[in-house]
């Protein structure tokens, strides 16, 4: 193995682990209602799509969580993997929540991808896109 190769796959590393902690970071900020948090996490070019097929960027997600209309009461993560690939980072996995979403309750299970960029001010969240898991 190449010093290179080594340099390389130390940095990966802790890109993952910062990807880590960043998604954890989110969780927590979505299910606190934190939209203050989620606006240093997600990327002012966000398109967050909803499990409905509907599609929001950064103003409107945090505005919902924030006003209510979209309640996260529940989220679990599991299998979840991260890929760095240059000044991106993608992660994958499933996502079981419990969310109200305009008044009404639902379960999801998905599988789902988000997409990271790296920039001068750090990590942001540019992507989420879920797949509902059939029952």
């Amino acid at each position: 193995m190449t010093q290179a190769a080594t340099s390389s796959d130390r940095a990966d590393f802790a890109a993952k682990r910062e990807i880590e902690m960043l998604e954890e970071r989110r969780y927590a900020a979505m299910l606190a209602a934190d939209g203050d948090g989620l606006d240093r996490l997600l990327s002012d070019d966000l398109v967050y799509m909803h499990s409905n097929g509907q599609a929001d960027n950064k103003r409107r997600y945090i505005e919902k969580i924030q006003a209510g209309t979209l309640e996260y009461r529940s989220i679990e993560i599991s299998d979840q993997e991260i890929m760095i690939l240059g000044p991106a980072a993608l992660t994958f996995g499933r996502i079981q929540a419990a969310i109200q979403s305009s008044g009404a309750e639902r379960r999801l299970d998905a599988r789902f991808q988000t997409v990271w960029l790296e920039s001068e001010i750090g990590w942001r969240m540019v992507a989420f896109a879920p797949t509902p898991i059939p029952k």
